[in-house]
């Protein structure tokens, strides 16, 4: 038995994207042999997410702990800081008693702050377990000021300090081999577990609906694309509607989203916020396509939306940008809409393209199924990943092939 010991994102099980890839690796991993056990440091629900969580607990076979005591994120400043400290000790130690009862043979690093990377890589070379970092973004570099400097270290010390790297992408993959060209590294795309999207999803009351809907689901912190859709939407003048999931905190953002769909006055916009799985799953399947643009930034050319997996699960058509990722896995009009750039008028394009053709576009969609299905299933990357953790000899993965080699 192998034991892989997952650090550095709390939240788990929870609905953001960082965290279902844990979760899927995670799965894949313990189906492939695998003991998983993930620390959450501090709590970050609220009571009221929908999320069945516990302060200790065993999710899909996976064993989770939130080592501040409770999975509840406290309201006051004091109190929550507090716990973030008790969390960081009690981690500390069951990281160190699960190394002593030989319990640790690798520590899977997921974070996105430059103190969390620094202290997790330092901390499993000191106990002597293999360390290997999850990078699945590219921090645009501020032009200034400590924040550059900052980011600057994030986008680097993990290819310096831990002992393998997880992609997500081409980019990431190529930058690996570029800095540090002994670095053993596997490029393992968005991952989704197909079962769950195509197993029946039980009724779920949601308002009628008289027209066909285009949905988008992505971050609140993606607010930029989030207004490009909007945009496109306008110029489409179709009888169509629009439907916006997002997820994150609620904050400044959302009340700027609120206030701008509410300047709209149009009943034909539905905006949705941290909804449950199922009815997320339902929405999906009752879409008329899935919209996913990409921008021209290092930012999105280095990263690949956790909602591609999903997207393709319920066979609904895709539509999105030729950036990044997008080109190595869809092709437009075989299985996805493509626009050649991010531009309002070439998105909003291949939108009236998907209404003026339907059976085209269920085509589409199933082919979109076909691709997600070869590449995107968490069980056939599983063993991929496991061979990689633990294989002695510290192998490459090329980004094309499922085959280590030297």
């Amino acid at each position: 038995m192998k034991y892989v010991l997952y650090v550095g994102f709390p939240g788990f099980p929870g609905w953001l994207a960082q965290i279902k890839r844990q979760h899927l690796i995670a799965k894949g991993l313990t189906e492939a042999g695998c003991s998983v056990r993930i620390f959450n440091r501090y709590g970050t629900h609220q009571p009221n997410d929908g999320t069945s969580v516990f302060a200790k607990g065993n999710f899909e076979e996976i064993e989770y702990e939130f080592c501040s005591g409770t999975p509840f994120r406290p309201s006051g400043f004091i109190k929550r800081n507090l716990l973030k400290g008790y969390g960081l000790c009690v981690e500390f130690f069951r990281i160190v008693s699960c190394r002593m009862n030989h319990q640790a043979d690798v520590i899977i690093i997921t974070v996105n702050s430059l103190w969390g990377l620094v202290y997790y890589t330092l901390l499993a070379k000191l106990l002597g377990i293999r360390s290997v970092y999850d990078a699945v973004e590219y921090w645009n570099i501020p032009r200034h000021g400590i924040s550059k400097i900052v980011t600057l270290l994030k986008n680097r010390l993990y290819l310096d300090f831990a002992d393998r790297v997880i992609v997500i992408s081409d980019f990431l993959y190529d930058r690996v081999v570029r800095i540090k060209p002994g670095k053993p590294v596997l490029k393992v795309p968005p991952l989704c577990d197909f079962g769950k999207f195509t197993n029946p999803i039980p009724s779920i009351s949601e308002p009628e609906k008289r027209k066909p809907w285009f949905l988008y689901c992505g971050s609140i912190a993606y607010s930029e694309v989030i207004y490009f859709i909007l945009e496109a939407y306008r110029k489409l003048n179709a009888d169509a509607e629009l439907v916006i999931i997002v997820s994150g905190d609620p904050g400044a953002e959302l009340e700027k989203l609120k206030e701008a769909l509410r300047r709209e006055q149009s009943d034909h916009i539905t905006l949705l916020h941290n909804i449950s799985d199922e009815e997320l799953i339902r929405t999906y399947r009752s879409s008329l396509a899935l919209l996913i643009p990409l921008r021209p930034t290092f930012q999105d050319i280095a990263r690949f939306p956790h909602k591609i997996g999903e997207y393709t699960a319920v066979a609904r058509p895709i539509i999105s940008t030729r950036i990044g990722e997008i080109g190595n896995f869809f092709i437009d009009g075989i299985n996805a809409f493509i626009a050649e750039s991010y531009e309002v008028e070439a998105f909003s394009g291949k939108m009236k393209e998907v209404l003026s053709k339907p059976e085209f576009a269920r085509e589409i969609g199933f082919q979109g199924f076909q691709t997600g299905l070869q590449h995107f299933d968490y069980r056939k990357k599983g063993p991929v990943i496991y061979e990689f953790l633990f294989h002695p000899g510290g192998k490459v993965q090329s980004p094309d092939s499922n085959q280590i080699k030297n």
